[in-house]
């Protein structure tokens, strides 16, 4: 017998679940603890948003303030530098005003006009008011003199403010020598918007007759300096090409179309002929509308007077620093202190003001594509085709006739006919075409390939009858009997569904082959349209040329003239 030790352990298990209990509680404070955290956490970020929002409305406040402020002290600015320019513009625009209307002295207008002079040293307006006064009381010295100063701070607008003004008042040789001037300070190769509308105004009559051509050598000019350019004439071509191509060419949704494209292996060489032949219409209604555009004289007279209005108008580019820093300053005052809105609109504002100066004849292509006329006038756009219109024709019989050659008198039909799950999956057919004479030959062929699948179809699909054999017959009669039985109400069983099946597979290639014959006829006629498309086309006198000149409207010109 040994020995044995008794221990007690529940002293152990009590501790240890007291133990237990505690960490528990302890658990449970800490997850307590992290709730808090949570919370305070959440109310952090609450805490950043309100003072991330405060400090952005501190500084637009604070933005808005400096805006009020700056706007005072630029204004200022802008009046001690420029203030006196503002002046000048302001009595240019009265003299203009008052010499139309004979209201003021010559001695008043004289009087105010030197004392503007020798307050705008550097500006090229002030001269041209002082020319402007020696012109209007009759003092030719002072008009040469002024004139002579005017052109040395600025020829090119001095020449075109004097070309407008001769035109206002009816002194048209005068008129041409100015304009033909401005006209020679002009780049080909950088021009803005506004030299279109001049050229509108010249080509129609506003200015007058320009008897020398002084105005027509310097377009001419233009034009000869940008075809140095090897690449020119080139680029012009290419341009007007793909204007063709991707304004005028349309997709042809005629189901016999549609039906020879399924089916035509050389339909890419008849449909690059023929969308081009369908766009005719629409390129020479597209010029002939703005070529017979009847001009309105009247329109062109008030849009070149506000030409001038706005040239005495408008401030210098020495001024637009202070004028932008201005406007960003009203705009922040706008938007509420806000200046990244007010930075953006700014630039926007610039961006869409800004006239980006571009060759000749890419300004003319540009005004003869706009169709807002609240961007272009109508006359501009007549005027522009007027001086491109060779490139314009050339272009169009390039356009017209490089796929010519390629368009195919015989073709090939192809159809990738559909069989059923038991026969072959897809059988092709094909067959050539010309004029579609042997549109019957060629049905026969269809209906020949579809009957020979039909039949695969049937060889591959019928339950074969099965035979029973009596070479090994079991001794018992009554098995005998249930085995006859049994095959006979097999094969009756086969035989119908071999019926079904022979009705469903006969049906199905016999509407696959009517389906097949009604694409061919209308392939067949989509072929015969656009060949009867193409000789109707070809047949017509200078089908391949545009003439331009004869959507020339006489009459325009004969108003030009009055």
């Amino acid at each position: 017998m040994s020995d044995s030790v008794y221990v007690d352990l529940s002293p152990v298990i009590r501790a240890v679940n007291a133990l237990d209990g505690k960490i528990v509680h302890v658990s449970g404070q800490v997850a307590q603890v992290y709730g808090r955290i949570d919370n305070v956490e959440a109310g952090l970020r609450e805490l950043k948003r309100d003072f991330l929002q405060m400090m952005k409305e501190q500084r637009q406040q604070a933005a808005l303030q400096r805006a009020i402020t700056e706007v005072i002290r630029v204004r200022q600015e802008l009046e001690q530098k420029y203030g006196n320019y503002k002046l000048v513009r302001d009595n240019m625009l009265g003299i203009l005003q008052a010499a139309d209307l004979t209201l003021i002295r010559e001695s008043t207008i004289s009087n105010c006009t030197e004392e503007l002079m020798i307050s705008t040293p550097n500006y090229w307006l002030a001269p041209c008011l002082i020319a402007l006064a020696g012109w209007i009381s009759n003092n030719k010295s002072l008009a040469t003199r002024a004139i002579e100063i005017a052109c040395q701070r600025n020829a090119e607008k001095t020449s075109l403010i004097f070309a407008l003004i001769c035109r206002r008042n009816g002194r048209t040789d005068t008129c041409f020598e100015w304009l033909s001037r401005y006209f020679s300070y002009q780049k080909p190769t950088a021009m803005t918007t506004s030299i279109v509308a001049y050229l509108d105004a010249y080509s129609n009559g506003v200015f007058g007759v320009d008897k020398d051509n002084l105005c027509e050598d310097h377009i001419s000019e233009w034009m000869r300096q940008l075809k140095q350019d090897p690449e020119f004439d080139n680029q012009q071509n290419t341009y007007w090409k793909n204007i063709y191509r991707n304004v005028f060419l349309k997709e042809d949704a005629g189901p016999n179309y549609v039906a020879l494209k399924s089916t035509c292996v050389e339909f890419a060489q008849i449909d690059n002929y023929a969308k081009r032949i369908k766009a005719v219409a629409s390129i020479k209604g597209y010029f002939e509308k703005i070529l017979r555009h009847e001009v309105n004289i009247g329109g062109l007279i008030k849009a070149i007077d506000n030409q001038l209005i706005n040239l005495v108008s408008k401030y210098d580019d020495e001024e637009k620093p202070l004028r932008d820093e201005e406007t960003l300053l009203q705009l922040i005052k706008k938007h509420n202190g806000d200046e990244n809105r007010a930075k953006a609109e700014l630039a926007w504002i610039n961006m869409k003001n800004y006239d980006k100066p571009v060759n000749f004849a890419e300004r003319l292509r540009t005004t003869i594509m706009e169709t807002d006329p609240a961007k272009v006038e109508a006359s501009a756009r007549k005027t522009s085709v007027k001086l491109l219109s060779n490139y314009i024709e050339e272009a169009f019989t390039e356009f017209i006739t490089e796929n010519k050659d390629a368009y195919p008198t015989e073709v090939t039909l192809k159809m990738r006919l559909q069989g059923t799950k038991k026969g072959t999956k897809e059988f092709p057919w094909q067959g050539k075409v010309t004029d579609g004479s042997n549109a019957d030959e060629l049905k026969k062929s269809i209906s020949k390939l579809v009957d020979k699948e039909k039949q695969i179809c049937l060889d591959n699909s019928l339950i074969p009858e099965k035979k029973i054999k009596n070479t090994k017959l079991i001794g018992f009669v009554t098995c005998i009997i249930l085995v006859g039985f049994y095959f006979l109400y097999k094969a009756s069983k086969m035989n119908k569904q071999n019926e079904a099946d022979k009705k469903e597979i006969e049906s199905y290639y016999s509407a696959l082959n009517k389906n097949a014959a009604a694409l061919l006829d209308k392939s067949i006629l989509g072929k015969q349209e656009t060949d009867k498309l193409v000789r109707d086309f070809e047949a017509k006198e200078g089908f391949d040329r545009l003439n331009l000149k004869q959507f020339y409207n006489a009459d325009n010109k004969a108003a030009a003239a009055k």
